[in-house]
């Protein structure tokens, strides 16, 4: 059973029903479902062809993705041992197998396909201006974790101006969607659901994981407390695989950020690094990716949002990872933790509800719906936070603030207990 993206099968069935060819880019973060969808999609089609980059590796060349490539493209075509010395080449030979049934290709993890070459892009553009769109019924979709590759190669490229049909930005499912993903057979109860959904976020392939037949702490100590756990080995794979020779920059970014919300100033001050483009760059390829947040203080009454932002951690497991497993990774790979249980470890109430805040701070649209709230008389709604001045009487942080039209705004303090009281 497929769950969710529904939105996005309904851009991808109304972009095959078209006279000509069609070229999508879809990004997200790493397990977000981005081949799943359109491999969903693409068997429902006439033909489907799948193309994936080779992770990067010490030594790796050019040469080792095109010969990867060829060797997917001969075992899927059905053609004899194939070599590219140029991805010019091996465009040309892919378009030769494409005809006039109704095709999907995927070329998935772009950025590790075309990372070698300078003008793997350039080439890529040729190749759909004389090849691949003058095949009808073809849609080629490039897909990639990377997402800040994509966005200076792909989608802010002066060479495909006017050439993609459509940008399937993924994010994680709903809360919705993850209880039908989660517990089919709605076993667990609902401070179960929320339990796990505080570690593992709305990621698809973290929630395949979830066994709905163990309680919440059970399925938790599996997957973060155990030296096999999934989501234990998870996090090195996520910045090594993605962000490449980066990813220390990316990491001291990340661990900063997990213990405070941070502005730009501030995250500079911290890392002992200038204000320039290079940090504003970092910042973005994180925030493309959906692992950190910028939000921008919308004061009451103000017409639009003011310059003062601070960045946080968006993602619930990269979250949970550097708060709880990081800090006890050695104990954890010697297997201390298998008698242990999770609700004796320090501060482990007050961690889970900072991930449950998270948790609701990416479902915003749930929460509008169950406070039978019109999204389109809301003028803002996220965090806010108040810095001492002149014209302010102190300093105040509120979870989460929803203005509405006419003057009126719910204040929201997020806990995670079963009763709040006054204080």
């Amino acid at each position: 059973m497929f769950i969710g993206r529904k939105i996005e099968l309904e851009i991808l069935t109304e972009l095959i029903q078209k006279k000509t060819s069609s070229l999508v880019v879809c990004k997200g973060r790493r397990r977000i479902g981005k081949s799943a969808l359109i491999t969903q999609y693409g068997q429902t089609q006439r033909r489907f062809l799948q193309f994936q980059g080779l992770s990067p590796s010490v030594g790796q060349t050019n040469q080792h993705q095109l010969d990867n490539f060829a060797e997917q493209l001969a075992k899927q075509a059905n053609l004899p041992g194939l070599t590219f010395k140029t991805w010019s080449e091996a465009f040309a030979s892919l378009a030769s197998v494409i005809h006039t049934e109704r095709t999907v290709v995927l070329i998935d993890e772009i950025s590790w396909m075309g990372g070698h070459d300078r003008d793997f892009s350039g080439r890529l553009k040729i190749a759909w201006d004389t090849l691949f769109s003058t095949k009808s019924k073809l849609v080629l979709v490039v897909c990639g974790s990377v997402s800040s590759w994509i966005e200076t190669n792909i989608l802010r490229s002066g060479d495909f101006v006017g050439r993609i049909s459509a940008t399937i930005d993924l994010k994680e499912l709903s809360l919705s969607e993850c209880n039908m993903f989660i517990d089919p057979k709605q076993q667990l109860t609902a401070t179960e659901k929320s339990k796990i959904l505080a570690v593992t976020g709305g990621v698809p392939r973290y929630l395949e994981e979830v066994n709905s037949k163990k309680t919440a702490d059970q399925n938790i100590k599996r997957l973060c407390f155990e030296p096999q756990g999934f989501l234990f080995r998870e996090f090195d794979k996520i910045f090594n695989d993605i962000f490449d020779k980066r990813a220390q920059k990316y990491r001291q970014i990340v661990q900063l950020l997990v213990r405070a919300h941070l502005s730009f100033s501030q995250i500079c001050e911290h890392l002992k690094i200038d204000q320039s483009g290079v940090m504003t760059e970092y910042l973005d390829d994180l925030e493309q990716s959906g692992f950190i947040s910028r939000d921008f203080n919308h004061p009451l009454g103000a017409a639009k949002p003011s310059k003062l932002s601070r960045y946080r951690i968006a993602d619930n497991y990269l979250r949970f990872y550097l708060r709880y497993i990081e800090p006890e990774r050695s104990k954890i790979s010697k297997n201390t933790y298998r008698d242990a249980h999770l609700g004796s470890l320090p501060n482990w109430n007050a961690i889970m509800g900072l991930q449950v805040e998270n948790l609701i701070l990416s479902n915003l649209p749930d929460v509008l719906s169950a406070l039978k709230i019109d999204p389109h008389g809301v003028v803002s709604a996220g965090p806010y936070f108040q810095t001492k001045n002149s014209r302010t009487k102190g300093a105040c942080q509120i979870d989460l603030l929803i203005e509405l039209k006419r003057n009126t705004a719910y204040i929201c303090e997020i806990k995670f207990r079963s009763e709040i009281n006054k204080s």
